[in-house]
């Protein structure tokens, strides 16, 4: 078995998969890569720019969620995995099925929206990310006088509003992610599930775990003060670290 997974270090989506090999208890090797040049030799060795890619054995799977599902199928509980990702019952798996497709929207445009405000708040958010893409020395000033630019950008109403669309979806959903868990220890029910894995992983811009796996380590253990500090959000972000110790690297 060889499992390799490219990525690029600040991707939610790239951890999520990274998850979902934790998860299911198997051995992998991570490739680091940055946006522009790596791209093209991605492309050139899978037929995709985007990332997450998986390579298994001479395959190439991309889209986190088809490769979760390959995980799945190749590695299922007891014949290589070490845990199911999907329920056997039919509807608790559509159920799931579900939650991880809205989660998948939830935390893409709205979730980097959320991040590109942080860093243009926060000078440590953007040298952290920026150096994760591999932007150092000359091309740190060059963005910082972008994100300069950017900030000014935000203060107008057509950015704003979209800003607080997007806050306004992810407190939607955390919300609801944190009344699950009042009711039972995972998102739908008594086991965790690719639900969980999910939630773990493409939330990884609003809080940062204390994991030294992580792809931008100056974030490490960090995190969205609205939110992390939100006590009504609390229980969701308490279960998250817990589910790292107990699941995850």
């Amino acid at each position: 078995m060889s499992l390799t997974l490219y990525r690029f270090p600040g991707s939610q989506y790239s951890e999520k998969v990274r998850a979902a090999l934790d998860f299911k208890g198997l051995s992998y090797s991570v490739v680091d890569l940055a946006p522009g040049a790596d791209q093209w030799m991605i492309y050139q060795r899978t037929g995709q720019r985007q990332v997450p890619v998986l390579a298994h054995n001479g395959s190439f799977i991309h889209d986190s969620t088809a490769i979760c599902l390959y995980l799945e199928h190749a590695f299922p509980a007891g014949r290589g995995g070490r845990r199911a990702l999907l329920p056997d019952d039919f509807a608790l798996r559509r159920e799931v099925l579900d939650l991880e497709d809205r989660l998948d929207a939830l935390f893409g445009l709205p979730g980097r929206a959320v991040l590109t405000e942080q860093c243009l708040r926060d000078p440590h958010w953007l040298k952290a990310v920026g150096a994760a893409n591999g932007v150092r020395g000359p091309g740190l000033w060059a963005l910082r006088g972008a994100s300069l630019g950017l900030r000014l950008g935000s203060l107008l109403p057509p950015v704003q509003t979209t800003l607080d669309a997007a806050h306004a979806a992810l407190r939607g959903t955390l919300t609801e992610l944190t009344e699950r868990l009042a009711r039972a220890p995972y998102l739908t029910g008594a086991e965790p599930t690719l639900a969980d894995v999910a939630a773990a992983g493409l939330s990884l811009h609003l809080a940062w775990p204390d994991s030294a796996y992580l792809g931008v380590p100056l974030l490490r253990g960090r995190g969205i003060a609205e939110y992390v500090n939100d006590p009504v959000l609390g229980r969701f972000f308490a279960w998250r670290e817990r589910f790292y110790r107990e699941f995850l690297k």
